[in-house]
């Protein structure tokens, strides 16, 4: 429900189409679900921000191939929309690939947006690693991976390379926030914090040529991965393929440092005892040291719940 009035809304890509003034590039076309009845048939170029919108790639790409609605990915309470173009270039070089969160919105959208245009605050980019890695040959929520009840996304870039084989696949997994997004991040710079990367690692195993998420196999209230690779030779059977699932997992919370899954005052006492032997769990601020400013970190963390 991109535009938030309480009824589901679709998109199509169009990754060949031409916006106005560029040659490629790629459209895409969001429908708003309506109460009303819908014609038999509909006119794309009729879209006026009202009745939906126009999403206009840039020149040279092929955005729309892969999209998907992600969920809340801002904590804004608002769906949102992610679009691949694994054939743009960045300044990685041609065929890096882009992808692209268009953030749903209370207010009015507007009937046409560039990705070009996007800012931190309608949207944001995600720039793929080296060239010819075409990330965002697949893309899909990955639901909340992490558990912080923010959404997540996968982007899969199947001719990644690593130090010793050519294009084994990497999946990047972008964790949502709460806390704002920059116009663009590199897929290079996810950390753990803000995300992860699942690598291949044989020669051509094209990992990330599908991915799906935002369902729980495992039982625990997580939601998990599924990633394909189709030219995997497992067991020495040349390209059987193989598929993984990844299990989500919920953040530690420090607070919890007598680690029985909740925050409560029976951590004060665990924080004393591990102050006291200057164990791991006395790191709340995590610099590395065991001081008394972690004292003062072990209650803010506290207040801030798990």
């Amino acid at each position: 429900d991109l535009n938030n009035d309480g009824i589901d809304d679709f998109a199509m890509g169009a990754p060949f189409g031409d916006p106005p003034g560029t040659f490629g590039g790629g459209e895409i076309f969001v429908v708003f679900g309506t109460a009303s009845p819908f014609s038999s048939t509909f006119d794309l170029a009729l879209l006026n921000g009202v009745n939906g919108m126009r999403i206009d790639g840039i020149g040279g790409g092929q955005a729309g191939r892969a999209l998907d609605f992600v969920g809340d990915v801002n904590a804004d309470g608002i769906d949102d929309l992610l679009i691949a173009d694994y054939r743009q270039q960045n300044d990685s070089g041609v065929g890096s690939g882009q992808c692209y969160i268009i953030f749903g919105s209370d207010d009015p959208l507007p009937a046409v947006l560039n990705l070009s245009s996007l800012n931190g605050s309608n949207g944001f980019r995600i720039n793929g690693i080296d060239s010819t890695d075409e990330a965002g040959i697949s893309v899909s929520s990955a639901g909340d991976m992490n558990g912080d009840g923010v959404g997540d996304i996968a982007i899969g870039a199947w001719f990644a390379d690593d130090a010793s084989f050519s294009n084994v696949g990497e999946v990047y997994v972008v964790f949502g926030s709460a806390e704002g997004f920059p116009p663009a991040i590199n897929a290079a710079d996810l950390d753990g914090t803000n995300g992860f990367t699942f690598r291949g690692t044989q020669d051509s195993q094209l990992v990330g040529e599908i991915v799906a998420g935002g369902v729980d196999v495992s039982g625990d209230g997580i939601d998990d991965l599924l990633i394909t690779s189709p030219n995997a030779d497992p067991n020495f059977r040349m390209n059987a393929g193989e598929c993984y699932v990844i299990f989500g997992k919920r953040a530690p919370c420090l607070a919890d440092v007598n680690g029985d899954g909740q925050a409560s005052a029976a951590d004060f006492t665990a924080w004393i005892v591990a102050f006291n032997a200057n164990a791991p769990a006395c790191d709340q601020n995590e610099d590395g040291d065991c001081t008394p400013a972690d004292f003062t970190a072990w209650i803010a963390n506290f207040n801030a719940g798990c």
